[in-house]
């Protein structure tokens, strides 16, 4: 299938989902297959990776040849032969069922600042369908890739409270890196989690996209509206592409995270936004009471109270220093106890001088 206008309309349908989304400038990165090109999409400072989309593509062989070397080309040769276009490429979107794939340009390149060792790699053209042979290159020639810079990511382990945003992006801890394993010396056996998102209006409601869900088994997020609750586990996993999960029935939603998961694991990356689009949304963990009360079945958990290693330790130096204080502090009042003992010994030594005569003539022998 040659990239046709049905095809084009669906790429610009990919640069921009929905109108909220289109808040976030698509970024576009192309390269031919050969020596010299890179792939290596970055963002600014305190702003993180989103891959949007992968494209292959095949060229017409009396336009492009099947390898092009950056050193070999020039402004024109790279419009032709380096970039979309529908008229002169074949190919499509590639499928993130595609584990190798999936994993060179996804999984190694979301949540990081600035990606590295994006490959540009090939495939045969003929995947995407059978009528791009004859007619193009039996293998791709050209790969684009779209995505996002986003700012104000929030990891849920290290939030207290977010106000006024129009969208709210939570991730998981330490993500792009797995959940670290629960923390077995709490009180909160399954090490859980929970925060309230909240819509301004007591008549909004919440819209829950999943940009990243990548459970492991043992390992849970439930989102509870008034009576209603939905649960997601690793049979629920969506992987990297934006995918509608949630709307809210209210304009208040409890989030929580349970891991009883014994090891490293699990990645997720959600987005909340108000409904309607003009509305805010605040954040709160641990959970904050709604300001528009309603009749809920949704549970509240306490807050865990275990002490963090860094506590723990900010801890034992405090009493060290304590115990170190009160020693020289009892040292010192000896050390005063023995002035105070000395000067009065040597207050009772000077004595009147009439006195001090009247006892040396005592002690002299009497005369016959």
């Amino acid at each position: 299938m040659v990239f046709n206008n049905t095809l084009l309309r669906v790429f610009l349908w990919m640069i921009c989902v929905l109108p909220y989304e289109c808040i976030v400038e698509d970024k576009k990165l192309e390269a031919c297959y050969g020596d010299g090109w890179q792939l290596l999409p970055s963002c600014d400072f305190e702003e993180l990776v989103y891959p949007h989309h992968i494209f292959f593509g095949a060229k017409d062989p009396n336009s492009c040849p099947a390898v092009l070397h950056k050193n070999e080309t020039n402004s024109n040769l790279t419009d032709l032969c380096c970039r979309i276009d529908q008229y002169n490429t074949c190919g499509g979107l590639v499928n993130i069922s595609n584990y190798r794939t999936y994993k060179d340009y996804f999984g190694n390149c979301i949540g990081e600042v600035q990606c590295t060792d994006v490959p540009i790699e090939r495939t045969q053209s003929s995947a995407f369908s059978s009528t791009c042979n004859p007619q193009f290159h039996e293998n791709t020639t050209l790969v684009t890739m779209i995505y996002q810079c986003v700012k104000g990511v929030r990891n849920i382990f290290n939030t207290d409270i977010i106000t006024n945003h129009s969208d709210i992006h939570l991730k998981g801890q330490e993500y792009s890196n797995p959940i670290l394993q629960r923390r077995s010396d709490c009180n909160n056996v399954d090490d859980v989690i929970q925060c309230s998102v909240e819509a301004k209006g007591c008549d909004d409601e919440i819209d829950v996209q999943a940009w990243d869900l990548r459970l492991e088994c043992g390992q849970e997020l439930w989102f509870c509206n008034l009576n209603e609750t939905v649960k997601l586990t690793c049979n629920n996993n969506t992987g990297i592409q934006k995918t509608d999960m949630y709307q809210s029935l209210s304009n208040y939603v409890i989030v929580t995270f349970k891991n009883s998961l014994s090891r490293d694991g699990g990645f997720f990356w959600f987005v909340f936004n108000p409904v309607p689009v003009n509305s805010s949304l605040t954040v709160s963990c641990p959970v904050k009471k709604p300001s528009c009360p309603r009749s809920s079945s949704c549970q509240t958990l306490r807050r865990r109270t275990c002490l963090s290693d860094d506590t723990e330790d900010d801890n034992i130096l405090f009493i060290i220093a304590g115990a170190v204080g009160c020693v020289i502090l009892f040292i010192i009042i000896v050390v005063v106890i023995l002035i105070v003992i000395k000067w009065k010994h040597r207050q009772r030594k000077k004595i009147d001088p009439n006195v001090n005569n009247y006892l040396i003539n005592k002690k002299k022998p009497l005369k016959n």
